[in-house]
């Protein structure tokens, strides 16, 4: 009996220590919960970070806006002087929409129509948006195609904008069947890239189809062009001008070395 009774006032001391390490460990778990909880507080920094993205975004926007379009605006009048027989007019000025993806530009070349030059874009890209600039000569055939815009596999559908596929269509009467091979046509398709193929293909029907639906050239050749959108003629005027200015500024300011020549003219004449 004394034993039993040792070993149970020995027992309560060990009963504290197992109830202190739950209250310990209630107590971290108690902690780690509380902590999962996420303040308001806590998200405001995420919040004004979204925002400070978005503005800085927004400004890169405005600042790279302008350039980009002047590059696309270069790009295209390059590639219209690429694909049209010669001109001498500004001619991005001449544009005229002939539906909602085509466009038609006018070359002039000393005060009548030189030839004509189109835009053309189609959805049916391997990659989806693919458009073409083409030039149509005054003998109704085409000049030369090149590709404008578009996002295909570099090495593959990328093939259709060089050599010598996009050579194939020079020279070509507008209406000819511009299909490739396989959909029964005589147009070569890029190896491996057949859909890139057909969209230059669609590209140029639909640019054609509504060119001759417009009028065709009998209609934009007989319109009136406009001299005043000719560069040299623009120019000139100014520079005539400017040369008079002087020399009667010079007769002004100098007499005696203006009247000098006039006299040696008198003298040489006899």
């Amino acid at each position: 009996m004394p034993e039993q009774e040792q070993q149970r006032s020995v027992q309560p001391p060990e009963h504290e220590e197992i109830s202190e390490a739950r209250e310990q460990i209630g107590e971290a778990l108690a902690q780690s919960s509380g902590a999962a909880t996420i303040s308001p507080l806590i998200m405001l920094p995420p919040v004004l970070i979204a925002a400070v993205m978005g503005l800085l975004l927004a400004m890169v926007y405005a600042v790279t806006e302008e350039p980009i379009a002047e590059a696309k605006r270069k790009d295209k009048q390059d590639k219209l002087t690429q694909v049209m027989p010669a001109f001498g007019n500004d001619i991005l000025a001449t544009e005229q929409e002939l539906s909602e993806d085509v466009r038609l530009y006018v070359g002039e070349h000393e005060g009548a129509a030189s030839g004509f030059g189109m835009t053309s874009a189609v959805k049916t890209g391997y990659s989806g948006y693919f458009s073409i600039v083409f030039g149509i000569a005054p003998d109704g055939t085409i000049e030369r195609v090149r590709v404008l815009e578009s996002a295909e596999t570099p090495g593959l559908g990328s093939k259709a904008a060089e050599s010598p596929y996009i050579d194939q269509f020079d020279g070509k009467p507008l209406d000819y069947s511009f299909m490739v091979a396989k959909d029964g046509g005589e147009i070569d398709a890029v190896t491996g890239a057949t859909i890139t193929s057909r969209a230059v293909c669609s590209a140029l029907s639909q640019g054609i189809g509504a060119f001759e639906s417009a009028g065709g050239i009998k209609e934009f050749a007989s319109r009136p062009t406009d001299t005043a959108e000719q560069p040299g003629a623009t120019e000139a005027a100014p520079t005539m001008a400017a040369e008079e200015e002087l020399a009667v500024a010079e007769e002004t300011m100098e007499p005696d070395a203006a009247e000098a020549p006039a006299a040696e003219e008198v003298g040489s004449g006899n």
